[in-house]
C-alpha cells in the first residue's frame, strides 16, 4: 500500500505525462543551433499542415523552448 506522498508524486507525474507536448523534442532537434527560423518553416520541416491550430501549438513550443516571437 502506497503512502498519500506516495500516491501524490505517482499522480502528478502522470497528470506532466499527459500534459507533454509530443513535439517538443522534434522541435527542439530543429531548433538546436538555429538563431531565428519561421514557424511555417518548421511545420513543413516536421511535414504538418500548415493550418492555423498547428501554428499555435507550434509557437508555444518554440516559446517553451526559449525563442522569442518577433
Amino acid at each position: 500500500m502506497l503512502s498519500f506522498c506516495e500516491q501524490l508524486k505517482k499522480a502528478v507525474a502522470e497528470q506532466a505525462a499527459r500534459n507533454a507536448d509530443p513535439l517538443r523534442e522534434k522541435v527542439e532537434a530543429i531548433v538546436r543551433g538555429v538563431h531565428a527560423i519561421s514557424t511555417h518553416s518548421i511545420l513543413d520541416l516536421l511535414g504538418l499542415p500548415k493550418t492555423s491550430g498547428n501554428g499555435r501549438r507550434i509557437a508555444a513550443t518554440m516559446r517553451a523552448v526559449g525563442y522569442v516571437p518577433i
